[in-house]
């Protein structure tokens, strides 16, 4: 009989990802801990206060060149009406913004928002746990690294995740409105930070070609509608030729999933780009071939992961939507205990200060061995014994 709940197994294995996590300061180097947060934390918060002194002015396209979204940059204009015109002051240090109270309050409103939304959203996708194992998750998602790492930072991506739990929660429900829900949270996480639309790919697996439409016209209207406030087309052309822009810079470089092939083992720098693309291809293959909701969105995590180099320690917070999948998956088996581990040991550390570790290198081959090799078995097994097996019976 295969266990419907993990009890036990949910606190062993981030038991074991702390204590690996200990060793390796011990044996390795105390980086591994002083480093583990953005410039050891001389920068807090300073993504949320960045984006509020760029915002406060409608030049914030055409003359800091930010990528983000115009519902976004609005928001962040709002909030500089609470700041005071010297802090937002660029002739001045960006630094300024920490010491001031309102910045705080600001900030302290945003992470409020979100807890309470992943609360909720975490209360409806794990429904058939008890109210003990829901908090019990959710101060597990919350204390992980990536969403410590977020918070610290003050990033948008953080509602971008909730958003993106509030889809799961919700896409399944029982009433119509709830897959309306569903598909506007999809929208507005693909607004606020772009490349989250991957995610829309499993609407395109499923050909729920109704909500795919719904999904297009709430991102449409999210993303280019209040671009009223900034030039119209002109506003839009400038942000696309700055996203571009970044994009272009970016590939340059690779995935940090990647660097210890380049830095660690001295694989050329080419022969570790194809590898990373190639790596691409084939999780997009497997993408199609998987049937379980937690290897569908694992799959596209790690893409993520791969096109967007340098962003680990931000995009790893979505492996934390593939432990609620998991946890939500009522037949498991060790194959599934296994990928649990796996997930959070990743939650564990910063990917950016453990990239050259021999423990990256063990860790990327057991998640790809698992997508590889192990996720596809059942699905070729059951191909062979539909397609080919009946072939091989003589005709009586």
């Amino acid at each position: 009989m295969k266990k419907k709940i993990f009890s036990l197994e949910l606190i062993i294995i981030p038991a074991l990802g702390l204590l690996t996590f200990l060793l390796a300061c011990l044996l390795g180097s105390w980086r591994f801990l002083i480093e583990t947060f953005f410039h050891s934390f001389d920068d807090t918060f300073m993504d949320f206060f960045n984006s509020i002194r760029d915002a406060a002015k409608f030049n914030v396209y055409t003359q800091y060149h930010v990528i983000y979204s115009p519902l976004v940059t609005l928001y962040f204009m709002f909030c500089s009406f609470f700041i005071p015109d010297s802090a937002l002051d660029h002739a001045t240090t960006q630094y300024v913004m920490q010491r001031q109270p309102m910045s705080y309050v600001l900030l302290g409103i945003f992470l409020i928002v979100c807890f309470v939304l992943l609360f909720f959203a975490l209360k409806r996708l794990l429904k058939k746990q008890s109210k003990a194992q829901i908090i019990f998750i959710y101060c597990l998602a919350i204390f992980s690294f990536p969403f410590l790492y977020t918070i610290e930072r003050g990033n948008t991506l953080l509602l971008t995740f909730v958003l993106i739990v509030i889809f799961y929660a919700f896409y399944d429900g029982e009433k119509k409105y709830h897959k309306d829900i569903a598909l506007l949270a999809l929208a507005l996480a693909t607004t606020i930070k772009l490349y989250p639309v991957i995610f829309a790919l499993i609407l395109f697996k499923k050909k729920a070609w109704k909500d795919i439409t719904k999904f297009g016209i709430f991102t449409t209207l999210l993303l280019f509608v209040p671009f009223i406030f900034y030039g119209g087309l002109e506003g839009l052309y400038i942000i696309i030729y700055s996203a571009l822009n970044l994009f272009g810079e970016q590939l340059q470089f690779f995935s940090n999933v990647f660097l210890v092939l380049y830095y660690g083992v001295g694989v050329p720098l080419r022969i570790a780009k194809l590898v990373n693309y190639f790596v691409i291809l084939l999780l997009v293959i497997n993408f199609f071939l998987v049937k379980k909701q937690y290897q569908e969105y694992t799959i596209l995590a790690i893409i993520l992961m791969c096109i967007s180099p340098g962003t680990e320690p931000y995009t790893s917070i979505f492996f934390l939507t593939s432990v609620f999948l998991l946890i939500k998956e009522e037949r498991k088996g060790y194959l599934e205990i296994i990928y649990m581990a796996n997930l959070l040991l990743l939650l564990t550390f910063n990917p950016l200060t453990w990239s050259l570790n021999v423990l990256t290198f063990a860790y990327m081959v057991v998640f790809y061995i698992l997508h590889f090799v192990i996720i596809p078995i059942p699905i070729i097994k059951t191909w062979y014994l539909n397609k080919v097996k009946p072939k091989e019976i003589p005709n009586e």
